[in-house]
């Protein structure tokens, strides 16, 4: 069980839902239909989910002509009739969820559907600022520094917080996985058991049937359990380890091997690269990538910016801003890290959870290098299902510069900044943009 929250975190997490879901209303609605990423594409999914009730491929089925006016938005829309549809490799739970939505509102027009879908995304995001803050409430349930600017972090992160108002599955995806953090902490926390590995096992299968960047999650398991051992270690653990893996695959395993079946590879890859040639590459290596200046940078806008396809950019100034605010808490956190024997006595079991998380954080950015060796188009996005682990992570760096008698004044300052960014970025950039150009 998750250590409770004082009543007035528990309090202030209503409120920021609220503001929350009111703030995503109005990103809804105030973005053009279809301007999200890969809007049309997801909404093709799930027209044909809803209407002919099966699975999409890439060989057989294509973005729907009757939206060409809108092939902006996509990627690599040459022929009106004849351009594959390119999310058909994506794992099906979030067209299915979304589904019986298309189908209640089936009668309005495509872009009133649209709206209705995006509507129906916003309860991911609620989901994962409630996982967020019990992530934070685990570790540190009577911070309330901690358990104010995280989830407030998550909720005002310009870009996770929009997608979580587009039709994709980018939200629904980086929910599930925050989710599984969540169950690693615990199990860190209380021990790792036969139980607790099966259900982190099904917690990761799901988590994969909603999006491929989640397969981060695979690779975390042996570490979560290695760290839960109360008794003999690697025998336990290793025991452990293969229930969840078996208990992951029995539920992503189908979807795998119809991927396979259909693609030759469960991420079905190759299969990508054949239908999307002038976005594949092979003039960088994966340490090229890792310290190019310019890759880190261009993932660093996508983070905070370019709405609409990349067609709305934000000034470098806050760009700049933001990353100065970001290194400093980095750099604390760093330095709390080297804390040695202070650290493992400040934070006993958390400081293992919190290596957990930054495990996370890092091979979330890894596995998006890696992707950029083979393709052009690398987004940010990529590693969003890591915005509760990097928003815990960098406010207790942040807190860490901090004195304790301000800490206070110090959450009260990130919640404000949180939303000015989001009115700085909406009013001088993103609604100019559609309306008033």
């Amino acid at each position: 069980m998750t250590t409770a929250a004082p009543s007035g975190l528990r309090r202030f997490l209503v409120a920021l839902l609220i503001v929350y879901v009111a703030k995503q209303l109005v990103v809804a609605f105030v973005s053009p239909p279809f301007t999200g990423h890969d809007e049309v594409a997801h909404f093709a999914m799930i027209r044909i989910v809803a209407t002919e009730h099966r699975i999409p491929t890439l060989w057989t089925d294509r973005l729907p002509a009757d939206l060409y006016r809108y092939r902006a938005y996509s990627i690599e829309w040459g022929n009106r009739d004849n351009s594959p549809l390119y999310t058909a490799v994506h794992p099906p739970l979030y067209y299915i969820l979304m589904a019986p939505v298309y189908a209640v509102a089936s009668r309005l027009t495509p872009e009133g559907i649209q709206y209705v879908l995006r509507c129906a995304s916003i309860p991911c995001g609620v989901a994962l600022i409630v996982l967020a803050f019990l992530l934070t409430a685990t570790l540190f349930p009577r911070d309330a520094f901690l358990g104010v600017t995280v989830p407030t972090a998550v909720a005002f992160q310009p870009q996770i917080s929009y997608e979580a108002a587009m039709v994709n599955n980018d939200a629904l995806a980086t929910a599930l996985y925050t989710g599984v953090l969540l169950l690693m902490v615990l199990t860190i926390r209380d021990g790792a058991t036969i139980r607790r590995a099966a259900l982190l096992g099904i917690a990761v299968g799901v988590a994969l049937l909603a999006k491929g960047t989640t397969v981060i999650a695979l690779a975390l398991i042996p570490l979560a359990l290695l760290a839960g051992q109360r008794g003999p270690r690697w025998r336990s653990a290793a025991i452990q380890t293969a229930v969840a893996y078996a208990a992951a695959m029995a539920i992503v395993g189908p979807w795998w091997w119809f991927m396979t079946r259909v693609y030759g590879d469960p991420m079905a890859l190759t299969a990508i690269a054949a239908t999307q040639t002038d976005l594949t590459r092979d003039d960088t290596t994966f340490l090229q990538l890792l310290f190019s200046g310019r890759f880190l940078v261009a993932r660093w806008v996508e983070t905070w910016g370019e709405f609409g396809w990349r067609l709305i950019h934000i000034s470098s100034a806050l760009m700049a801003l933001l990353g100065v605010v970001t290194a400093t808490s980095i750099t604390a956190l760093v330095a709390v890290a080297m804390a040695g024997r202070r650290a493992v006595a400040l934070y006993d079991w958390r400081l293992p959870a919190l290596a957990l998380l930054a495990a996370a954080c890092a091979l979330g950015y890894l596995s998006t290098v890696q992707f950029g060796v083979r393709f052009v188009l690398t987004q940010a996005r990529y590693f969003f299902p890591m915005a509760a682990a990097a928003a815990l992570l960098l406010m207790l760096g942040l807190r860490a510069w901090i004195p304790g008698r301000w800490h206070s004044v110090g959450q009260a300052v990130v919640v404000f900044a949180a939303i000015a960014v989001n009115v700085a970025i909406y009013t001088a950039y993103v609604i100019p943009y559609w309306y008033f150009r």
